[in-house]
């Protein structure tokens, strides 16, 4: 009798740590699933596009949207490694910012550099996550700043990706030092991520802009993920970046304003 107690009470004890640790199970899981999923896609939006000028190989890709492809650019694009015409403004974990003027035309470009034999047989480098991504948050409604150009160059042992966007907008957590007005439309950002199932997974000021006509933008689009509807962790990884989110802001500032959902 007493070893059928034990029995069940082993049973319940199992099933309410299972209970209890199932989100996060499931959140790890994604994220090897999601981690898989970016990687091994070797689908470039828009590489059959006829309103998408491009030079297209193994070694080099360039793709680049028509309204900004004159021949000049695109020898730009060709040579974007090695110009003297851009001005680094930071670097951030192995991600350099710079800025370069063409013509009276402000641009800024990401550049990110993958190391490893085996990563570049699996991958086609950070570049294609972020115009691929550009290109469906675009179709959900998600505000992005869409990237203007790609250039990746491809070695035997490495893939370098160069993003170009046009220089628009002021970043989010500089500018919340100064103002604090726009907070609000943080919390409408978060509410339309929660209703189109996205996720930012560097969800910070950081990584938002504000621009002159006071709408706000994602930056850093190659951390957007999309989940299915009916997606059993979605939720969890959401509360997840909010309360990172707000950890942050704690960080950054002496405010008292949070997000919640």
């Amino acid at each position: 009798m007493a070893f059928k107690r034990l029995q069940a009470l082993s049973l319940i004890c199992i099933c309410t740590l299972f209970y209890s640790f199932w989100p996060s199970l499931m959140h790890n899981l994604s994220r090897v699933y999601e981690t898989f999923f970016i990687e091994a896609q070797y689908e470039y939006v828009g590489l059959l596009d006829v309103k998408i000028k491009k030079d297209s190989s193994w070694a080099l890709k360039i793709l680049c949207h028509e309204e900004y492809a004159t021949p000049e650019f695109f020898e730009f694009l060709h040579h974007i490694e090695e110009s003297n015409l851009k001005k680094t403004l930071h670097n951030h974990r192995g991600k350099l910012t710079e800025k370069f003027l063409f013509g009276e035309t402000p641009f800024v470009v990401k550049s990110t550099e993958r190391k490893g034999v085996f990563a570049n047989l699996i991958s086609m480098g950070t570049g294609v996550t972020v115009w691929n991504n550009a290109h469906w948050a675009v179709e959900k409604g998600i505000p992005v700043l869409k990237p203007v150009a790609l250039v990746e160059k491809r070695l035997w042992n490495k893939t370098k990706s160069f993003v170009v966007y046009l220089y628009e907008g002021k970043q989010c957590e500089t500018e919340f030092k100064e103002n604090e007005e726009f907070f609000p439309k943080v919390f409408e950002l978060t509410k339309l991520l929660q209703e189109k199932k996205v996720i930012h997974h560097d969800f910070r000021l950081r990584n938002i802009v504000l621009l002159d006509d006071g709408s706000l933008q994602f930056i850093d689009i190659d951390k957007l993920h999309y989940y299915q509807k009916k997606s059993h962790v979605f939720n969890q990884r959401l509360k997840r970046e909010v309360k990172k989110f707000n950890l942050n802001l704690v960080e950054q500032s002496n405010t008292r304003k949070r997000l919640e959902i």
